[in-house]
């Protein structure tokens, strides 16, 4: 068992699914946000994982204490408002996730992100008393919880704000060069999926490059990626190319998923050169029957990290080999993911999609 941590920083919130023809108008509800998704199926997979954050929590609601969302999804009638703490909690600590740390939000608010692939329903307002659309959680941890003391620790992030900026560089300052593992000394490792434009599209580039120059390891699918690098053609008095935005950015590892097509992985070998690989799924590995996507690239992500953390760990080089054995086992358990409708499937089915999996083989 080795001392990795994985921890989740920002706002909780719910992924809301509607049946109307096979539930006569009914609404699946399940956890959201890509960071916690993602530490979803970290949790999944065995590692030790703690989420950190804010929840809205509206006490005028049904209290769904106890709800388990990956094993019977809930169903609500459509109209009907229940609170959204615990069950966007509920499939985290089933999974294994330490939710302790927690924190509720006073306001009554009802956040939810609606999937309009499937169904297009809206739901209302945030915040009835302001009209708020998003939980501004403002405050950071001045103490990280115990258990992560003397681990070596991983952080997942999923927006630009800047208290989420903050909390990278308490995380870097705090943790930096606790452990050795042979090689050298340790050093926390950030990483986020960047999901969509709108995750980075009201901040100035140069903010985000700042932002991202804190990250080490960064995802992002193909569409995504254009517009990030448009939005920096465009505002910068710089025109880069692909390579040269990601060098830019100073990630160590920076991915790139193309659906069916695979992914390409950018990374920084010991001599800080910028190596390229593309790995296609093998034939047979590729799903024709999609159900849903939402979660295949937060799963595809957490399989990555853990990939990534063992193998800084165990004192290993980056190499092209290496990202070709990490991606049949990331690519096994988003094929799973997107057959399903929701971002977080069952913890048994998580199993399932890796048995066999140990990690990359480098004997």
């Amino acid at each position: 068992m080795n001392d990795n941590i994985y921890f989740a920083f920002g706002e909780l919130a719910l992924d809301v699914y509607g049946y109307e023809e096979e539930y006569d108008g009914g609404l699946q509800a399940d956890g959201g946000v890509s960071a916690y998704n993602a530490l979803y199926y970290l949790a999944s997979m065995g590692n030790e994982c703690i989420a950190l954050g804010g929840v809205g929590y509206d006490k005028k609601n049904i209290n769904l204490t106890g709800a388990k969302m990956s094993k019977q999804p809930i169903i609500h009638k459509l109209g009907h408002v229940y609170s959204q703490a615990n069950i966007a909690m509920a499939s985290l600590e089933e999974a294994g996730v330490n939710c302790t740390h927690i924190g509720y939000l006073d306001k009554a608010i009802n956040m939810f992100f609606i999937n309009k692939k499937e169904t297009g329903i809206e739901i209302g307002r945030v915040d009835p008393n302001t009209g708020d659309t998003s939980i501004k959680w403002g405050g950071v941890p001045n103490n990280f919880p115990a258990e992560m003391v003397d681990k070596k620790v991983a952080l997942i992030v999923s927006n630009f704000e800047p208290s989420t900026s903050v909390f990278i560089s308490k995380t870097k300052s705090r943790f930096t060069g606790d452990k050795s593992y042979g090689r050298g000394k340790v050093y926390p490792i950030c990483s986020m999926d960047i999901t969509n434009k709108n995750i980075f599209s009201k901040y100035p580039i140069e903010w985000v490059m700042t932002f991202l120059s804190r990250v080490d390891l960064v995802q992002c699918n193909e569409n995504t990626f254009e517009e990030l690098l448009l939005k920096h053609n465009q505002e910068s008095d710089t025109t880069l190319t692909k390579e040269e935005f990601i060098r830019e950015t100073g990630a160590k590892v920076f991915t790139i998923t193309k659906g069916k097509n695979g992914a390409e992985f950018y990374y920084l070998d010991d001599s800080r050169q910028l190596n390229h690989v593309s790995v296609q799924p093998k034939p047979g590995h590729v799903v024709h029957d999609e159900v849903d996507s939402t979660g295949a690239g937060d799963a595809f992500h957490a399989v990555l990290l853990e990939s990534y953390m063992n193998n800084l760990e165990k004192g290993r080089h980056l190499d092209d080999y290496y990202f070709r054995k990490t991606f049949e086992k990331a690519n096994a358990l988003s094929r799973e993911v997107i057959k399903h409708r929701g971002a977080r499937i069952p913890v048994g089915l998580v199993k399932y999609a890796l048995k066999g999996f140990d990690g990359p083989s480098f004997e």
